[in-house]
């Protein structure tokens, strides 16, 4: 057998290449991702990714479920006739409910919808695109959030984000939509044009006799005569102020800027501004009453509050304390200063209060007679006195202090 036939002991096998490609890669990432590294580079530091296996599993099973499951509520509720409202009656030839019917409306729903939900959209992906681009920047950036590995794929900081928060808002406007047309089915309130619609045949009631109407006298197109009956809440003017809430608190938290004070108020009272206007014009259309408009406001502010405070914890990172730990202790200047006891304070031992002070009276001590009237006055006017605490003790501190005894 020649030595050509015979394997070399030193030769590596595929297997054994590729473990050790795969080692190397690892240990590249695992250097790229180390604070250590990113210092050395002069970079923010880069905390590691996280590895979460049910992170893509609850987003697609359950978040978008959910989402899927209330847009289509909405769409049954808003755009079909599949739950009717509740039948109101009202006066004969009543003139709050005589007002003309404007078809083409001054704000079309589609341009409405659009802006509701589109401009939200935007200024979240514009928002954390530059907020990103200015963390890479700077020298001394906050806390960011981690990379989650589920699997082959890589959640960075800036999807999340992107995804959390247009997600919780597209939730929102659904949800906002959903509750408005459930109370305007639940009241079943006129709109002022409804008797301009509904066209009643007076000839079936006699209104001279009792003027309040409760039959179905309608004549007009069913279609129109449903939409007239859904009053209150304002639909439009909810979903408005929804997202002026949500749009305002989104630049209020996370908008930075430097060297001017009055950008940041001029786009959040104009988008307020915005919310106000379109309630007005949907008064002027006559589209509803001004109670209606301002309910509507109050509603989707609500749902917009209860979703920036309590879902998405107003536009901050999601940070918890290791990984903030983690960041902490990649800058000597800031761990300095910061110590994880003062992330997560302690409450003070809370003493029960004695219900009786007594002056000391010990050799080592001298009291006087004026102390002593001091303390005698306090008592009486049932205040505590100006007093040395080397003159006086308590009846419990050589309970809690053993070292210090009368």
């Amino acid at each position: 057998m020649t030595s050509s036939n015979v394997p070399s002991m030193h030769s590596p096998t595929l297997s054994e290449e590729e473990t050790e490609a795969s080692d190397k890669e690892e240990e590249e990432e695992e250097e790229e991702s180390s604070p250590t590294a990113s210092t050395r580079t002069g970079h923010p530091p880069v905390t590691p990714a996280k590895r979460s296996l049910t992170i893509l599993p609850c987003f697609i099973f359950v978040e978008c479920v959910v989402l899927g499951g209330v847009g289509a509520l909405m769409y049954f509720l808003q755009f079909t006739n599949f739950f009717p409202p509740v039948k109101q009656g009202f006066y004969c030839n009543d003139r709050d409910y005589s007002k003309p019917y404007v078809q083409t409306e001054t704000i079309p729903p589609l341009i409405m919808y659009g802006v509701a939900v589109g401009l939200p959209t935007i200024v979240i992906i514009l928002g954390e695109t530059f907020l990103m681009i200015f963390q890479k920047a700077s020298t001394n950036p906050d806390p960011p959030e981690r990379t989650i590995r589920s699997g082959k794929c890589h959640v960075t900081s800036w999807m999340r984000r992107v995804f959390r928060f247009i997600g919780v808002h597209l939730f929102g406007a659904c949800s906002t939509v959903v509750l408005a047309n459930v109370l305007q089915m639940m009241s079943g309130r006129l709109t002022p044009y409804f008797l301009t619609v509904c066209l009643p045949d007076y000839s079936q009631v006699q209104c001279q006799d009792n003027p309040f109407v409760t039959t179905d006298i309608c004549t007009g197109t069913n279609q129109t005569i449903q939409q007239a009956r859904k009053s209150f809440p304002n639909m439009p003017t909810a979903l408005g102020g929804y997202a002026t809430v949500y749009l305002a608190w989104y630049l209020q938290v996370t908008l930075r800027v430097s060297g001017t004070r009055l950008l940041k108020p001029l786009l959040v009272l104009g988008a307020a501004g915005a919310a106000l206007a379109n309630a007005m014009i949907q008064v002027a259309d006559y589209r509803c009453h001004l109670t209606d408009a301002a309910v509507g406001l109050a509603l989707g502010a609500a749902v917009a509050t209860y979703l920036v405070f309590a879902i998405v914890n107003c536009f901050k990172p999601f940070r918890s304390r290791d990984e903030l730990l983690q960041f902490l202790d990649t800058d000597s200047d800031v761990t300095s200063t910061i110590s994880p006891s003062t992330l997560t304070p302690s409450k003070p031992l809370a003493l029960p209060r004695p219900s009786v002070r007594q002056p000391h009276n010990d050799s080592n001590h001298d009291v006087s007679n004026s102390n002593v009237n001091d303390w005698r006055k306090g008592v009486a006017n049932d205040r505590r006195p100006l007093r040395s605490e080397e003159n006086y003790i308590t009846r419990t501190t050589s309970v809690y202090n053993p070292a210090y005894t009368p």
